[in-house]
Parts: C-alpha cells; structure tokens; sequence
C-alpha cells in the first residue's frame, strides 16, 4: 500500500508544481551596503516548492563584498516590496500570495544583513532548520488530512532524508 503522501490522484499535479519555477531578482538593501559601488543584482530560477533559504549561501557569496561583516547567517533576510519573508513557506505560496494576480516576473526582493524583524520571521540557522520545519509542517498536513501524524512519525530515516534531500535539490523525481 502506498502512504498518503503517494496516491496516484496527486501524481499529475505534484509533478506540475514542483516543474514550476519563478525567476527572482536579488538586490542589495541600501542601508546595508558597505562599499562605494552598488552590486550587480543576483538572479535565479527558484523552484516553487523550494525554500529561500537554500539559496542564502549563494546569494550572500553574491553580496558579502559589499555588506558589512562579520553576519551571522540568522540574521540574513529577505524582503519583497517591505514586506519580510518566511523562509519556511515555498517560494511558490510566498510569491503568489504576495504577487497576487499581476505577478510580475523577476520577482524583485531585497536582502539585508542586519535588523531582522524577528517579530514577524522565523530566523533560519541552516539545512537543519528547513529540516525541522519541513517535517513539521508534514506531520501537521498529515494529521489534518488524515486524522493522524502516524506515517510521518514512523518515516524511516532514510526515507526522510530521500524527502529533505529532495526539498535540497528541488527534485521531486528523488522522492515521489
């Protein structure tokens, strides 16, 4: 029997959603900036089931020449039009619920390297932090959808490594 998460009804459009992608433009916020010249903008192709978090590493080697240092990686944030976002949400439900119907593309987001509004977003420490949150949101979805958390907590190991790793990478062929 296949778990709940793996029901041929879903098959067809799981795999349309994590084929989805949104180009990002990435600036540097001014008030962050520690150089006399201003950077060239980032730009990527994320995934919309992936997680701003797993570009941070690329986007700061992009912008730590002209940012201040030393940074703690928890306090690195993003924002769009003013507005912090979460990094433990898909870029996809991020850039729909704030895009809304226009959704211009790049979506243009701004970094910064101090001053996170922990108030209103979680702090993101690393790969570890996306693993908690992720599972946690999956055993919540379980438990909502079917009454129960029970697959998700009886996972094994390797099977949640199959599933973050795939989350990583932005590859649901690893997993599903």
């Amino acid at each position: 029997m296949l778990p709940p998460w793996k029901t041929s009804a879903d098959t067809a459009l799981r795999e349309k959603l994590w084929a989805g992608s949104i180009p990002i433009k990435i600036d540097l916020a001014l008030n962050d900036l520690s150089a006399f010249e201003r950077p060239s903008p980032m730009y990527i192709l994320a995934n919309r089931m992936a997680y701003l978090a797993i570009f941070l590493k690329d986007i700061r080697r992009h912008f730590d020449s002209f940012a201040p240092s030393p940074c703690d990686q928890s306090e690195v944030w993003l924002d769009f039009d003013k507005t912090p976002l979460n990094w433990n949400l898909p870029v996809g439900v991020l850039f729909d619920v704030l895009e809304g119907v226009e959704q211009a593309v790049p979506w243009t987001l701004t970094l910064h390297y101090r001053g996170i509004p922990a108030d209103k977003i979680v702090r993101c420490s690393g790969v570890e932090s996306i693993r908690f949150f992720y599972i946690n949101a999956l055993k919540e979805a379980m438990y909502i959808r079917t009454n129960s958390s029970k697959e998700i907590m009886n996972m094994a190991k390797d099977e949640e490594n199959k599933l973050i790793e795939s989350i990583l990478k932005s590859t649901a062929l690893l997993y599903l």
